[in-house]
């Protein structure tokens, strides 16, 4: 799912469910949370496949952004005004203050993940089954640990190796079209260049140390939305009608925005890792929603897909690190290995 989320201040993450949050109570309201943000995004791709009838991708991603940024604005003046009104403000010291850098991997950040990603993820969806699209989104964990590795120099190890390799053997398999140029589906390479643009994404957020999660996230939604929106308008395309706008906003609003929220209260009381392992259920929740909405019957490679990406799922929550780290609270909307995007400090 395409909406960026970003840094925390870097902290050590506390044990899970401490404090407040101890007792049944907590841990069941962790995992419902977790699992509520995936469900919420997973209903991205099929709402996606419909709003695509009648709204060109380039418009629909500039609404879907522009949904997510105001639903995260509209949170944020909830929480001032009503939720917590008599809440102190805080100084921020001026040593924890954004700094250029930071504005600079926000800029790139929204570049790939929020404008030209969307675009190649729905121009892809356009050619290509909701349900198949949805397993493809397993690609974002594998872009986000090559470029961790390559251009971040992140610590990535046998698991996350084997985990490459399972989903991509079943990108492989979903994206085959005897058909299609060099026998494969260009939807779905328009799904896994969009998976690549998202990982880059990933690592840039990773990185900005001094700007708030949902400060960000909203940030991203106004921007890339108003530049896709923009660009979209300018290259002559029409809105649609006033239904599938305010669908597309609020699917944006939900699945983006209130997503978002809810992750990061889950973060809160699991602690990172365990809630991108419930996180992790997004692709597949999206695909069996998809089969649900669109109504379309799957292939045996389909099954065969995913249960190769199942297996680099699993690998890739399994991994563990063996020297001592600090992490940035990392903060997607969209499927990714928390464990993975991350920086250290040695």
């Amino acid at each position: 799912m395409g909406f960026e989320r970003a840094s925390q201040p870097v902290t050590r993450h506390p044990p899970p469910c401490a404090g407040a949050h101890s007792g049944p109570p907590g841990r069941l309201r962790g995992p419902v949370l977790a699992l509520l943000s995936a469900l919420l995004f997973a209903l991205t791709v099929p709402a996606s496949k419909v709003l695509l009838e009648s709204t060109p991708p380039l418009i629909l991603a500039g609404l879907l952004y522009l949904g997510a940024g105001i639903a995260l604005g509209l949170f944020g003046f909830v929480r001032k005004t009503v939720l917590a009104p008599n809440a102190p403000s805080r100084r921020v010291p001026a040593a924890r203050r954004p700094r250029t850098a930071d504005y600079l991997r926000l800029a790139g950040a929204i570049a790939t993940g929020g404008v030209a990603a969307p675009i190649a993820l729905l121009s892809g969806l356009q050619r290509t089954p909701a349900a198949t699209a949805a397993l493809l989104l397993s690609f974002e964990v594998v872009f986000t640990a090559l470029w961790a590795g390559v251009f971040f120099r992140e610590h990535v190890g046998r698991r996350v190796g084997l985990a490459v390799a399972a989903v991509t053997v079943g990108g492989v398999l979903l994206s085959l079209d005897p058909d299609g140029e060099w026998g494969l589906s260009l939807g779905a390479l328009g799904v896994v260049g969009a998976c690549a643009l998202w990982g880059l994404d990933n690592n840039l957020t990773a990185v900005i140390e001094d700007l708030e999660a949902v400060r960000i996230a909203r940030i991203k939604g106004f921007v890339s939305g108003g530049v896709n929106l923009g660009l979209g308008l300018l290259f002559g395309f029409r809105l649609p009608g006033w239904g599938a706008l305010a669908g597309a906003l609020a699917v944006g609003g939900a699945a983006y925005g209130l997503s978002l929220v809810l992750f990061v209260l889950a973060l809160r009381r699991l602690g990172a890792a365990r809630t991108g392992a419930y996180f992790g259920s997004a692709p597949f929740l999206a695909a069996g929603l998809s089969l649900l909405v669109t109504g379309e019957t799957p292939g045996s490679l389909v099954f065969v897909a995913a249960g190769f990406m199942a297996a680099g799922a699993w690998l890739m929550m399994g991994e563990q690190h063996v020297h001592e780290h600090v992490h940035a609270g990392v903060v997607h909307a969209h499927w990714h290995a928390p464990d993975v995007d991350h920086r250290h400090e040695h």
